[in-house]
């Protein structure tokens, strides 16, 4: 319907018209005769029938052999659906009532979309639909430009193969060239944005209407279930006609959505009253043509399925429509339907679609009922993906990318000669050294740095004041954080994978405490503490020297999800009993005495004290025999305090943690109050504590230094220089030689830890789904580690290896999520940004924390053991073990449909359960018993060879695969029971 425009761009467009079928002999054409608005069919072409019919086979042997010339690469396919309806005043228009991108949307009353939402079919639309493309006409590879072409050759073809009467080919016409209306138009643009020929030519329909008494065209279906959406007419075809905004914004909103190089599939289904039973006709165009006259959005239309038919016809068009919608919005249907050659090839697609669906019994059901019926459908899906990418890998293309590709090498492997792994990371990754800066110019990258600090800086207070707490203040917050920040920032300089985040971690912390108490009990040697620490992080640069020279990081390969499990889950209890222990001697050193007690009153009078100030000039605590070595005793409002500001600052933490997966606000508004979770919690309880503090309360703040000096340095110790003495101890003493050589031992132990920190966090953030480009950098890494764990030693520092709670988070900060996903579906991971700057700038950010002196000795012990129950809490949440531990006290038929409880029979799982809690109450002990504390990592190596040599004499393989398997570290066992970033919350 676009004579005019055409005559504009091309005179001789409208004389003749040939398509590759080339049984089209018949141009729609407007005549000054009769009537200046009547529609006729003037022939360009007599032809006898013989002739048409050899002309026709001519046409599809050309055809069959031009197949080849026309570009058959799948395209990704927007589908709309548009039925016939009559307006209120009686007219009729096609009107859009469903999309597909990847799952179907309705339209709905007041011009919007319903939820995306799976479609589901009834089987006989799909026998019908398979029954339409059957007997139909099929035009493959039509090479025509416009609409009405298509539609002559259609109606042609139709009547050639004798499935319409020639009475009926202008009233088919008609009704196929009827205007459009889509979803959130509105009636009042409908003036302004049509031209005036198009106007002309609904009118010239209308006077045909009336003056023709034998076109009659009825739109009776019935349902009339979406009538009344206010009607638009769109940009049209390429006619430079302004869109209303209205209009305009809708369609770009779901053109984001929209993948790029997207292609239409428009299917018109309707009821008419003039035709005796339906036709139908699947047509498959050469190339896209921009139809915007038809379609929602500014897509080229590649496809077209048409199907009208009379009303009290055993048919539900709608359906029909749905059903071939579906199809199309299917992979594999829409991969056949490109590289179809023949009417067959669509058909066997069909078959194939119908073999892989599963028809729903009528009946009521429960959702839960279903849930074993869409894992299953899951679970045929990416068999089908699987298949499909087998078959596709040879023939596909290499993706084109702007960013150069790297050669995955494997980066574990042992290369035969020294250091060769470490020289191999540092060739693969400094190329890029320059790009590590420039990629960091993202809004993203700057959000990720506040995000990530808050992260780092909350964990080294939290740690720093524990760790002051157990080693009497020879290390403490001040320490944390400058190692934290120095470490860091040189890390963050030269490593090979700078998305890991350096830090302390529990294991860390329980191993120093350890080692600390072992001296000091057993060997009477405290004062030498930080001398023995100096060796033994001599020994800890040596160790991870010869380990990377030798490439001793594959060893790492061995360690499985049975041994993590287990660390996790007892990193994860000691957590848990620090703070329950700490509460305890609280509660000790706070008791409730009576009302008249002397702890109660002043030394002077012994009248009631009146302020808390009072108490501390009282230097006798008649409670040391309880073990209370606190600063504040005595005030039993305090142990009630501490427990309120420690679970109130949990569970906080842990709501808004829990918040991000709720409905309210907006996304990005839920993440980020979940993200900063934690400092919220803290600000929080700070504020309450500091609005206590008149009502004589007045609890164990954070300690920070000995003095009240101001100043970069204020060690938490007094008597101790910045760089340790190697042999003299503080007090003038000197350390026998052979505690030296003895130092290996604790070496040993301690660069056990840092290893398995850092090379499974390695494993973790360099997961192949991860998609990361610039390397990894499991020997470059361990090294400088290495050489940061002497450097720390001799400076009197804590002992820092990769984080994975902050290295997790940094990489989910930085990682950009697909916007232009389909409506309904999940946003997939585009890239990680690979960058050095947010490392390197989060740690500085720490250094310059150390000025923030007077905002941290406001901080409640209470709070920071709230921080300790919330990562304890949370780093249970996604470990395998504790599900299968529920398991034991479920009965069978609440058990849910995971594939180890499939294939296992249930008293190897509980077995295989049972040892892996034996191993951690081994480890519990050990960490318990004093003389044996130390030797803690020991116990963890020793799970990998028990892991390796003893459990498959217990079990076979495929037992193991399901219960213990490989992918340990991707965060996804591939299964749908799994959560999501099981490593994530390790403390």
């Amino acid at each position: 319907h676009h004579h005019h425009h055409h005559k504009r761009d091309n005179n001789n467009h409208l004389s003749v018209v040939d398509s590759v079928k080339g049984d089209h002999n018949k141009v729609l054409r407007p005549t000054e005769s009769h009537n200046n608005s009547r529609l006729q069919y003037v022939n360009s072409k007599k032809r006898s029938n013989w002739d048409r019919t050899r002309w026709r086979e001519r046409g599809e042997h050309r055809q069959e052999k031009m197949v080849a010339g026309f570009d058959h690469t799948p395209h990704n396919v927007f589908v709309e659906l548009d039925e016939l309806y009559q307006t209120d005043n009686g007219e009729l228009q096609w009107k859009e009532t469903a999309r597909w991108i990847k799952f179907e949307e309705d339209a709905q009353e007041g011009g919007r979309w319903g939820k995306p939402h799976v479609a589901s079919l009834s089987f006989h639309s799909l026998l019908d639909f398979r029954r339409c493309l059957e007997y139909g006409v099929m035009l493959l590879d039509l090479d025509v430009n416009d609409l009405i072409t298509i539609v002559n050759t259609i109606v042609d073809k139709m009547i050639n193969n004798e499935m319409l009467d020639e009475e009926n080919r202008l009233q088919l016409i008609w009704a196929m060239l009827l205007k459009h209306r889509h979803v959130g138009e509105h009636q009042k643009s409908r003036a302004t944005a049509t031209p005036q020929h198009l106007l002309q030519r609904s009118h010239s329909f209308d006077v045909s209407i009336s003056k023709s008494n034998d076109i009659h065209i009825n739109m009776a279906d019935g349902k009339g279930q979406n009538g009344g959406v206010p009607p638009l007419v769109r940009n049209l075809s390429n006619m430079s006609v302004g869109r209303t905004p209205a209009g305009d914004s809708a369609s770009q909103g779901i053109m984001r959505r929209i993948p790029i190089g997207s292609e239409c599939c428009d299917v018109l289904v309707g009821c008419v009253d003039f035709l005796e039973h339906p036709v139908m006709a699947f047509i498959r165009l050469a190339k896209a043509i921009p139809l915007t006259q038809i379609t929602e959005v500014p897509i080229p239309v590649r496809f077209m399925f048409f199907l009208l038919g009379p009303t009290n016809y055993n048919l539900d068009y709608h359906e029909v429509g749905r059903s071939m919608s579906t199809l199309m919005s299917d992979s594999f249907f829409h991969d056949a339907a490109y590289t179809a050659n023949s009417r067959d090839d669509l058909l066997s697609a069909v078959n194939e679609f119908l073999d892989e669906s599963m028809v729903l019994p009528p009946g009521e059901w429960d959702k839960d009922l279903l849930m074993p019926i869409t894992k299953q459908q899951n679970r045929n899906n990416l068999r089908r993906q699987r298949t499909a990418r087998r078959m596709r890998r040879d023939a596909k293309k290499p993706r084109r990318d702007s960013r150069p590709a790297v050669v995955r090498r494997d980066p574990l492997a042992r290369t035969g000669r020294a250091f060769g792994g470490m020289i191999a990371d540092i060739k693969q990754r400094y190329p890029h050294y320059a790009s590590d800066f420039t990629d960091a110019f993202n809004l993203q990258a700057i959000v990720a740095l506040f995000f990530v600090y808050f992260t780092c800086f909350c964990s080294a207070i939290t740690y720093g004041g524990l760790l002051g707490d157990k080693t009497y203040q020879y290390m403490g917050v001040s320490e944390m954080l400058i190692s934290t920040s120095v470490c860091g920032v040189i890390f963050g300089l030269f490593s090979a994978q700078p998305l890991i985040i350096l830090g302390s971690t529990g294991p860390m912390l329980v191993f120093e405490e350890s080692l600390y108490k072992y001296i000091k009990d057993q060997f009477c040697l405290e004062e030498f503490f930080m001398q023995i620490r100096f060796w033994t992080g001599i020994w800890i640069f040596i160790m991870s020297t010869i380990t990377v020279a030798c490439d001793g990081a594959f060893f790492i390969r061995y360690v499985s999800r049975f041994t993590e499990e287990i660390v996790a889950f007892l990193i994860s209890f000691i957590f848990i009993y620090e703070v329950v222990d700490w509460l305890r001697v609280v509660y000790v050193c706070n008791p409730l005495l009576p009302a008249n007690h002397e702890a109660y009153c002043s030394p002077a009078d012994k009248s009631l004290a009146t302020t808390y100030h009072d108490y501390q000039s009282d230097n006798g605590c008649p409670l040391k025999e309880y073990g209370c070595t606190r600063d504040v005793h005595d005030v039993p409002n305090n142990a009630l305090f501490s427990t309120i500001l420690c679970l109130g600052t949990f569970f906080i933490a842990l709501f808004l943690s829990q918040f991000r997966r709720s409905r309210f606000l907006g996304k990005s508004a839920r993440r980020l109050l979940g993200d900063f979770g934690i400092p919220i919690s803290m600000i929080i309880m700070v504020v309450i504590d500091v609005a206590a503090m008149p009502t004589y309360i007045n609890s164990e703040k954070l300690k920070l230094s000995y003095t009240n000096e101001s100043g970069i340095y204020f060690p938490s110790k007094e008597n101790r220089d910045f760089f340790i003495n190697p042999i003299v101890s503080h007090k003038g003493r000197y350390l026998p030689w052979y505690w030296i050589l003895a130092c290996s031992i604790p070496g040993f132990l301690a660069f056990s830890l840092i290893f398995l920190e850092t090379e499974i966090t390695e494993l973790i953030i360099n997961n192949k789904n991860k998609m990361l480009r610039k390397g990894t950098g499991h020997f470059l890494d361990m090294m400088l580690v290495g050489v940061l764990a002497s450097f720390s030693a001799v400076c009197g520092l804590p002992w820092m290896c990769a984080a994975t709670t902050s290295c997790v988070a940094h990489q989910g900060a930085l990682s950009i999520m697909s916007k232009d996903h389909a409506p309904g579906e999940k946003p997939k991971l585009v890239c990680v940004i690979e960058q050095r700057a947010t490392n390197i700038l989060v740690h500085l950010l720490i250094g310059v924390s150390l000025f923030f002196k007077p905002i941290l000795v406001i901080i409640p012990n209470g709070v920071l053991f709230g921080i300790f129950l919330y990562i304890g809490f949370t780093c249970l949440t996604g470990i395998h073990m504790l599900k299968r531990i529920k398991i034991f006290f479920m009965p069978v038929k609440h058990h849910p449909d995971a594939a180890f409880l499939r294939n296992v029979r249930h008293w190897k799982i509980h077995l295989f359960t049972l040892i892996q809690l034996i191993c951690f109450l081994l480890l519990v002990g050990v960490k318990l018993f004093k003389p044996l504390a130390p030797f803690f990592p020991l116990f963890l190596i020793l799970l990998v060879p028990l892991r390796l040599h003893l459990l498959p004499k217990i079990f076979d393989n495929k037992e193991l695969g399901h219960l213990d398997p490989e992918e340990a570290f991707s965060g996804d066992d591939g299964d749908s029971d799994n959560d999501e970033g099981s490593t994530s919350h390790r403390p």
